[in-house]
Order: C-alpha cells, then sequence, then structure tokens
C-alpha cells in the first residue's frame, strides 16, 4: 500500500512537471524579459546567457549574465551588471498563458551609480521611455518578493571627485497587505564595517510613478555596533531622490568605531545624539529645521588641542532662525563654559546670503577666571 501510494505521487509529481514544461516557452520569456527591462530602465538591456529551467517543480528559471547600459558618455559602459537572476513564476499565471513573477532572486550585481558635474544621476530616465503608461506597465511587472546577494554598489560623484563602494550582501524586498508596502531587511558592508538596515518603503507602483503627488513614504533604520540611525518622511519624486521631507534621528556611543567608515579624522565623541527635520527646497542646500544636538563627555583635541567637553547642546531651530549653543568642560585643564547665539545660519549659504541680512553675534566665554563678552553683527 505504501509502495503503492508512493509510485502514485511520484507519477503525479512527473506529470506534474510535464505540464509546466509545455507552459513554460523559454524563447518567448527570453525576449519577453529582455523587452520589459529594456522598458522599465529606458536603456539597452542584454542577456548574454540562454534562459534555463532550474525546476520544473516549482516553475523556477534563470538567466545569466545581464547587462544594462550606461547613459551616453558615463565612465563605464553598463549601469548594471547583474551575474545570474532566477525567477519563481506563478503556476496559476502559466495556465492561463500569462508570465507572472512571484520571487525573484538577483545574484552578483554590480551597480555603478554616477552622478555628474551638472548634478545629473544616471539612473534617471533620459529618454521616451520614462512616460506615466509606461512605467505603470513597468510597476505592475515588478514582483512582491525580490532579493539580491553577493552584490556591489558604487557611487561616484564628479561634483566632489569622491567615490564609495558598499558591499550587498543581501536585500530583500517583500510586500507586505498593508498599502502594498515594502518591508526591507538588508545586511551590507562598507571595508570591514557591516550594517543593517531594516524597515519599510513605499510601494513599487509610487515609486515609478512620476504623476503622483502623494508621499513616497519611507523609515528605515541603519545600524552597525555602536551606532543608530533612523530615516522616516516621504519623497515627492523618490526616482530622482527629490521631494523629500524626512525627519532624522542619530544616535552614537562613541565615535571612533566610525573611524573605517568616515574618510575625516574625527575626535572622540561620546553619546551623540542628533535629531533634525530635513527637506528638500529645489536649491542646492535642503531646509533643516528643529535640529538638537546632544554629546557626552568627549575629547575634542583632534580638532582643538587640548580641549574636553563635558556636556555640549546645539539648537538650531530653523536655517533663518538663530542657532544657540552651550559647551562646558576644559581647555589645558583649565574649566571653560561658552554660550552662544547665532544668527541664522542661511547667511552663510551662498545662495541666500543675500536675502538674509546681516549675521548677529553674541557670545559669552569663560576660560578659568577670565571672561569675555562679544556682541554685534557680522553684514
Amino acid at each position: 500500500m505504501i509502495l503503492t501510494g508512493l509510485f502514485g505521487l511520484v507519477v503525479l509529481m512527473a506529470g506534474a512537471a510535464g505540464l509546466i514544461r509545455a507552459l513554460i516557452d523559454t524563447e518567448a520569456i527570453h525576449a519577453e524579459a529582455q523587452a520589459a527591462l529594456a522598458e522599465i530602465t529606458g536603456r539597452e538591456v542584454r542577456i548574454g546567457g540562454r534562459l534555463q529551467v532550474v525546476s520544473y517543480f516549482s516553475a523556477t528559471i534563470a538567466f545569466d549574465d545581464i547587462a544594462i547600459a550606461n547613459r551616453p558618455g558615463a565612465d563605464v559602459p553598463d549601469m548594471v551588471r547583474i551575474g545570474r537572476v532566477e525567477a519563481e513564476l506563478s503556476l496559476l499565471a502559466l495556465v492561463s498563458g500569462r508570465t507572472e513573477i512571484q520571487r525573484l532572486v538577483i545574484s552578483e550585481p554590480v551597480i555603478t551609480l554616477e552622478v555628474d558635474a551638472e548634478g545629473r544621476g544616471n539612473w534617471q530616465n533620459q529618454t521616451a521611455a520614462a512616460d506615466a503608461p509606461t512605467m505603470a506597465r513597468a510597476a505592475a511587472r515588478l514582483p512582491p518578493n525580490v532579493h539580491v546577494k553577493d552584490g556591489r554598489l558604487a557611487f561616484t560623484d564628479a561634483r566632489s571627485g569622491r567615490s564609495t563602494a558598499i558591499t550587498l550582501r543581501r536585500v530583500s524586498l517583500a510586500e507586505g497587505g498593508s498599502g502594498g508596502l515594502l518591508t526591507v531587511a538588508a545586511d551590507l558592508a562598507y571595508g570591514a564595517q557591516r550594517f543593517s538596515v531594516n524597515g519599510q518603503v513605499g510601494s513599487w507602483a509610487r515609486l515609478v510613478d512620476r504623476t503622483a503627488a502623494a508621499p513616497w513614504p519611507v523609515r528605515l533604520t541603519l545600524e552597525t555596533p555602536g551606532t543608530k540611525l533612523t530615516v522616516a518622511g516621504g519623497f515627492t519624486r523618490p526616482m530622482d531622490l527629490a521631494g523629500y521631507a524626512v525627519k532624522v534621528d542619530l544616535w552614537v556611543a562613541d565615535s571612533s568605531t566610525l573611524s573605517g567608515v568616515i574618510p575625516y579624522r574625527l575626535p572622540v565623541m561620546r553619546t551623540v545624539s542628533l535629531t533634525a527635520r530635513v527637506a528638500d527646497n529645489g536649491g542646492g542646500f535642503p531646509d533643516i529645521a528643529g535640529a538638537r544636538l546632544q554629546m557626552g563627555a568627549s575629547d575634542m583635541s583632534a580638532w582643538v588641542p587640548g580641549l574636553k567637553l563635558d556636556t555640549t547642546e546645539i539648537n538650531i531651530p530653523a536655517l533663518e532662525q538663530s542657532a544657540r549653543g552651550e559647551f562646558r568642560g576644559t581647555l589645558n585643564s583649565v574649566p571653560v563654559r561658552m554660550q552662544a547665539s547665532l544668527g541664522g545660519l542661511a547667511a552663510l549659504l551662498p545662495d541666500r546670503a543675500e536675502t538674509a541680512g546681516s549675521f548677529p553675534v553674541d557670545i559669552a566665554l569663560e576660560l578659568g577666571e577670565s571672561r569675555l563678552a562679544l556682541k554685534g553683527s557680522i553684514a
């Protein structure tokens, strides 16, 4: 009886595999995938390897060697190179004569993002393929589950001449049941430093819809040992990384843990807490409001020899309003205390200086038994 049941199960599975084999048209799917990628990206797309069916029981297909061309004049010919893509197809859709991806696994991608001297990103579509109907069709094709592994993201900014490379050890985007939000989970590395990113972002459909007015929501937390950064808010133009209005919260236990990440010599700052609201104003420098920085006992000798701070607090209500700060500590073992009130920091920005007016200064400094008061304004 058991052997008969097992034999029947094997026959059933073989029959199902045969049915799926008949339903999967490899040549048609190959052409459809290449056309869909070209439509989504607005770029030339090359799929070097032939489509393979890696599992008939789960209807999983795979492509090797995918390349998405860069824009003309870019430093490298391909914006994206992918070693392998595996796609799990919907069996129900296959029976209905459609190709629908349920799960996508992208292995060994190399993504090169560049910003040119005019501030244009190479990820921005500059062809007619980026119209609203095209992007709506593109969003409908995107699968609810996308997984990336063993990848690399390189970013180059021609304006500053800086380059950054991040290892994408694992990245997952899974569509939830509430409003199509995507749950994000990532394991990243910058050099020897490991990072994790978790949270939620808006739907695929809103991401690619350039005509929508509602913000694309973002709530992400980046963590590395001793550091936590949370960004919450939204983007009205997420494909351009523009139209943002977010609240930023940063906590750092000890700045020395970031020495391999930040390419500057940092003082030893401990128990740093920073919160601020940041918004895109369409200009070169964003609007900053409600900014507050607090810091515990820290050795600032890297910037000012002999300076050690016990407490630090800086408040910036808005760029057009006065910034206030208070510092207590020692300078070469001599007690020091400073209270400062400065004019709106907008006066220091080139694109706002002409309308900001004079820059008031009010500083009271105590150094041991000495006192210094400085009050006035700078035209």
